[in-house]
Order: structure tokens, then sequence, then C-alpha cells
């Protein structure tokens, strides 16, 4: 993960945001869209923006790869992370484990 992954609107894929919440995919207006992992955080609100629909983000073991990494990058992503969970209309966790981390990373509510 690189700190442009988790900050995706300010990062270098801004570009790639445009073009994807201008495709015809997106005027399709699906009732919600799902985010897979936190490392794609950064898109929740361009694209519910774009959709005017929800936005969920799945908590499905990117903690493993969040907590394999050094200093100060881990601190950073997860800052980046807790920076853009206002952006996110629901959490689904996968387990009661990983419910349990991300409320305490992060301070949230799970389905």
């Amino acid at each position: 993960m690189t700190v442009s992954n988790a900050a995706r609107e300010a990062g270098y894929q801004l570009k790639d945001i445009r073009k994807l919440t201008a495709s015809s995919a997106v005027r399709s207006r699906p009732t919600s869209r799902s985010l897979p992992n936190s490392l794609l955080i950064g898109l929740a609100r361009p694209i519910r923006d774009a959709l005017r629909r929800p936005v969920a983000w799945h908590l499905a073991g990117e903690e493993l790869f969040l907590n394999h990494l050094l200093e100060p990058y881990r601190s950073q992503a997860l800052e980046l992370i807790r920076a853009k969970v206002e952006d996110v209309d629901g959490f689904v966790a996968v387990s009661e484990v990983l419910r349990d981390y991300w409320q305490g990373k992060l301070g949230i509510s799970t389905a």
C-alpha cells in the first residue's frame, strides 16, 4: 500500500477516479456500491457522489497487511483510513475478530 493508494482523491489516481465516475457503468446508478478493502477507501466519496448511492466497506482481512507495515507507514496508512471513514455509509465485517479489530482502530460500527 502506498500513501497515494489510501489518499486516492488527493493521490496520483485522481485522473482514473474521474474516468471511473464518468463511465457508463456508474451512470447505470446501482442501488449501492461495495469497497472490498481498506486500501480502496479513498474511492468511497467520489463513487458515492457520482452515484448518489451508499457505499459500504467490507472488512475482510487487510489488517494482516497493515499490521506488517513498518513504521511510519503503518501509522500513516491507518491515519489516512481514519480520515476517510466518514465517506463510507456502512461497514460489514466478515468475522467478529475483524469487527472488533476495526471498531478498536477506527471507532466504527459494523453490521
